[in-house]
């Protein structure tokens, strides 16, 4: 980028790139209420849409990078947005469970066509002083379109009904090929993410994921150098942040309902609390990060607790104050971020000896859609047969093992970043 101007402009088109596909992305998710109210479809069956639809994102990433670093990126993002577009104008059209879960499954292959190019563009375009800045804006752009998605389902599901999400979702994927086709650079050929991996390393999970073939510069270890019961447990602590993370705010707006006398639209609405604290939380866990970069996993255990106290305080307000209740409904979800910040971004770092650094993020970037597709599928499942209060205790216990797992294994990680040198 040769001026500020065109610094901008470029940030600007990749953040109404990412906007657009996580509004496509979740929006099946923020009508699940007005959609069982208006259809034959279940909870279970919308969840289990939802859970495939994570599975796929999750594995696809791996193939993602991949590509990612021997396609061009526009190429990529095209195919992502018109696939996308598609499938969403597809939902109001689907006859069956079955092939609603088809439907969301192919949606869930091609929003895993979005980072790993995304990623690549700002690698090789953006000056290193720039970077950090320009990623920390178009990640913005997944709250902004997490906070615009519930807007619209509510305002739809009080004047319209959900069918219209789709269209809207679609209409704005498919002005966001033409913006693309026409703006996005091509990059010379040969010219991949490897090359700048050094100044763009470790940024966001789906970042290093994105570079998850990426050569190491020398002789990997073997892996059995990485797969040790630290690792194991660690990737255990990551699917229950995963678990945490998303599989809450999709049922959100169906807790909010089936717990108080509110009406659709309104039930939907408290899905906008996610995102709005979701950037709040990512502030401050640059300066927990920051103030603790020493000790990963107490810093970890910290953002856990937090969960874990907001969820008894959840308990302690269900059903009486409908306002409380979706505040720390959230902080349980939000607080995961900082988690995310410091075991999937952060933790591949410490094993840059071995080699496997991509390899690494890649494997605890799919332990965090598992949890998630877990979460997905298990919410609808334990609060329709053993009611909230129960699952609100499952989100306490989750919490509270992911703080005890951290401490446990915080000796280790600090040994482990002493090795690597991080």
């Amino acid at each position: 980028m040769d001026s500020k101007k065109e610094l901008r402009r470029f940030t600007l088109l990749l953040f109404a790139t990412y906007f657009a596909a996580y509004f496509n992305r979740i929006s099946l998710g923020a009508v699940i209420v007005d959609m069982t109210a208006r259809t034959a479809f279940t909870n279970a069956q919308l969840s289990l849409a939802l859970t495939v639809n994570f599975i796929t994102y999750g594995v696809v990433q791996l193939l993602s990078g991949y590509l990612g670093d021997r396609l061009q990126p526009r190429t990529l993002i095209l195919s992502g947005l018109l696939m996308t577009a598609l499938m969403n104008l597809s939902v109001p059209f689907a006859p069956s469970p079955a092939a609603l879960c088809v439907i969301w499954c192919v949606n869930g292959f091609a929003q895993s066509l979005f980072w790993p190019p995304i990623t690549r563009l700002l690698v090789n375009c953006v000056p290193q002083k720039n970077y950090e800045s320009a990623l920390m804006k178009v990640c913005w752009g997944a709250n902004g379109g997490s906070i615009a998605v519930f807007l619209f389902a509510a305002f739809y599901a009080a004047v319209l009904d959900f069918r219209a999400m789709f269209v809207t979702a679609a209409a704005l994927a498919l002005i966001m090929f033409f913006f693309v086709f026409r703006s996005c650079p091509l990059l010379p050929a040969g010219q991949g993410s490897a090359g700048a991996a050094d100044h763009a390393a470790d940024r966001t999970a789906e970042d290093t994921a994105a570079r998850s073939v990426q050569a190491p510069a020398r002789a990997a270890a073997p892996m059995r150098t990485v797969v040790t019961p630290f690792f194991l447990i660690t990737m255990f602590t990551i699917l229950l942040h995963g678990s945490l993370k998303e599989g809450i705010s999709s049922w959100m707006p169906t807790f909010i309902s089936e717990n108080f006398t509110l009406s659709n639209s309104l039930s939907i609405l408290s899905g906008v609390m996610m995102p709005v604290l979701a950037i709040v939380y990512l502030k401050f866990s640059e300066t927990v990060f920051r103030a603790f970069r020493e000790d990963l996993m107490r810093s970890t255990a910290l953002f856990f607790s937090i969960s874990a106290a907001s969820a008894v305080l959840l308990s302690v307000f269900n059903g009486k104050n409908a306002v409380l209740s979706v505040v720390f409904a959230a902080l349980v979800c939000a607080s995961m971020h900082g988690v995310n910040l410091m075991l999937v971004c952060t933790l591949p770092s410490y094993y840059k000896k071995t080699g496997h650094v991509s390899l690494v993020s890649g494997i605890l970037n799919a332990a965090t859609y598992i949890g998630t597709a877990s979460a997905t599928y298990g919410i609808p499942y334990f609060s329709s047969r053993f009611g909230w209060k129960t699952m609100i205790a499952i989100w306490f216990a989750t919490a509270l093992s992911g703080a005890v797992l951290c401490i446990v294994l915080a000796p280790r990680a600090r040994a482990l970043r002493d090795e690597a040198g991080a």
